[in-house]
């Protein structure tokens, strides 16, 4: 395990493998959000953070993942002297619904390769397999808000949205039965202080 800082605006590359996981020039809050699994929009520094961090921890392949995500959030917190804890705060999110329009999201196909894609958005795009929640988590990457899940939808299913504007963005939500709406919540956040 190694945890050391860097000048910010260099390249940034956050990546791992079986009982590995590395971060490479990553500013401290998209740091916190991935080794905390959380969105962006939910972490907020009580400080100014004039660094980057890298991060590498290199395991035996049997290493879950939780448990190198676990083993780098207690190195990173005790190289930089940052404490980060879970609080309850209201904010401006955007909430995920079912709309009534005609639509409802497609089952995943069963073949264990699509099964395997991650879920992924940026910003214009949501793309892959998996859970309404996990849908909301890769929408908040790609606002300045965290995405709430209020489906009450279960199991995983196959998302290809793409859209240029708001009204774009309703009319692809809507086509597979869903609607992103602003809203305010009691969410929760991480707090990383000194």
């Amino acid at each position: 395990v190694s945890v050391s800082t860097q000048a910010p605006g260099t390249r940034s590359s956050m990546g791992g493998g079986l009982g590995s996981l590395e971060l490479e020039g990553v500013p401290l809050p998209s740091a916190v959000s991935w080794l905390w699994d959380v969105p962006s929009p939910a972490v907020f520094l009580d400080f100014e953070s004039d660094y980057a961090v890298n991060a590498r921890l290199e395991g035996p392949e049997s290493l879950e993942d939780a448990a190198v995500r676990r083993f780098l959030q207690d190195a990173l917190k005790a190289s930089l002297g940052i404490t980060v804890r879970e609080e309850t705060r209201e904010l401006d999110v955007f909430v995920l619904t079912l709309s009534t329009s005609a639509g409802t999201p497609r089952p995943a196909p069963p073949d264990p390769e699509s099964r395997m894609k991650h879920m992924s958005g940026w910003g214009r795009r949501l793309l892959g397999v998996g859970s309404a929640a996990s849908a909301a988590q890769a929408l908040s990457e790609g606002t300045d808000r965290i995405v709430v899940d209020e489906t009450g939808l279960e199991g995983e299913f196959s998302f290809d949205l793409e859209w240029a504007d708001e009204a774009s963005r309703a009319s692809a939500f809507a086509s597979v039965g869903l609607s992103l709406v602003p809203a305010r919540r009691n969410v929760s956040v991480l707090r990383v202080t000194l």
